[in-house]
């Protein structure tokens, strides 16, 4: 008996069917691919729209905090200001940065004004 066609039979089936897994590998590695691309595309857009949304919503509450912050600058101003000019309608003069020896008589000033009007003021000292 002749085994040479078995063999050449064996050769051709082996030989064939690595040939084919090889292209069932290289299509089933390329449609993943391409599966994973579309998944992850889709993915990434999802997650765009959504730290769009939570941006949104940062920047919505950042624009009522700074509100509030202008809101509480523009009435402490306002106070301040109000404060300064009664206290320059008193006569207060306020001290220069480098007269500290009138310190002690202009707070016995503002103390004694500040009965006479009724208001609250603050004295800074420097340290």
């Amino acid at each position: 008996m002749d085994w040479s066609w078995f063999l050449h039979f064996l050769v051709a089936f082996v030989g064939g069917g690595a040939t084919a897994l090889v292209i069932i590998f290289a299509f089933s590695r390329w449609l993943g691919e391409l599966w994973l691309g579309r998944l992850l595309e889709k993915e990434k857009a999802k997650y765009a729209e959504e730290m769009a949304k939570i941006k949104a919503g940062f920047d919505h509450e950042l624009e009522h905090y700074r509100a509030q912050l202008d809101r509480s600058i523009f009435v402490t101003r306002a106070h301040f200001e109000t404060e300064f000019t009664a206290m320059k309608a008193t006569g207060f003069e306020p001290l220069p940065a480098s007269d500290s020896s009138r310190w002690s008589e202009s707070s016995q000033n503002l103390a004694r004004d500040r009965s006479t009007t009724g208001s609250l003021v603050v004295i800074c000292t420097r340290l």
